[in-house]
């Protein structure tokens, strides 16, 4: 890099007003320049797992910012697998829409498998064991807990999301039959809430909570059904009011099994 004097023609002194503006002009530009090259750079699904060691941590951060285009896709997919099942998924009508090119979606999902496959693992799989993780830690009353889930799905019921019904038991009903690899997974979250309303029963029945003549694995298939088949009911009339008497009523069931 040339000297400020150099460039100047060597009449400017050193220290002297014009070598300090350009000294502030760097101060400002240099950065910029940096942080437009990191914003490229993540655009083209680059990540910095930590950031260069001479860059302020508040630029690394605003690159970061940058949201993840495996995320956004999956996200996207989501959506109208939820709405049009999927095997009525129009990935390129998807990524039309999203103005994604091909490149990048081959790039994270090489099939429509993959991209099935990551919808239940990483979106419906966290999704619908949020609660019932915590269920399996609840040192309370199980029917307490039970019910507090029951009124929190009538709480955020509305006619349109009903009418798209439940997102587990839609790929369930659809791909069970024809699917085995994606069977096999929604099995295994199906089993994991039974396992987890069965033993928070038995822990009940331990501490003198719920009833000793009460089948704790009854109960919980049967806890599960009544919220997937309200869904069901729900989705054909297109009406959340029948949805939520529907887990009113599973409510009032479960005040049956207290001690």
């Amino acid at each position: 890099m040339h000297d400020l004097p150099d460039l100047l023609g060597g009449h400017e002194r050193v220290g002297g007003p014009v070598e300090k503006r350009l000294r502030a002009v760097e101060a400002v530009v240099y950065p910029e320049l940096l942080l437009i090259f990191l914003g490229f750079w993540t655009a083209l699904g680059k990540k910095f797992v930590h950031p260069p060691c001479n860059i302020p941590t508040s630029m690394y951060l605003c690159v970061m910012q940058v949201p993840d285009t495996r995320e956004r896709i999956l996200q996207q997919m989501f959506l109208n697998i939820r709405r049009y099942g999927f095997q009525g998924l129009r990935a390129d009508k998807v990524l039309e829409d999203m103005d994604i090119t091909k490149g990048a979606l081959y790039h994270y999902f090489p099939n429509k498998q993959a991209i099935g496959t990551a919808v239940i693992d990483e979106i419906l799989q966290p999704e619908y064991l949020r609660f019932y993780r915590e269920l399996e830690r609840w040192e309370g009353h199980p029917v307490d807990k039970l019910q507090e889930h029951l009124q929190f799905l009538s709480a955020r019921a509305t006619d349109e999301d009903v009418a798209l019904g439940c997102p587990l038991n839609n790929l369930i009903q659809e791909m069970s039959p024809i699917e085995e690899a994606f069977r096999l997974r929604m099995q295994a979250i199906v089993d994991r809430i039974h396992t987890a309303v069965a033993g928070a029963l038995r822990r009940g029945q331990g501490a003198g909570q719920v009833r000793n003549d009460v089948n704790p694995e009854q109960v919980a298939q049967f806890f599960f059904a009544g919220i997937e088949g309200a869904y069901s009911i729900a989705k054909v009339k297109r009406n959340a009011a029948a949805f939520c008497s529907n887990m009113a009523l599973l409510g009032r069931f479960l005040d049956t099994l207290r001690a």
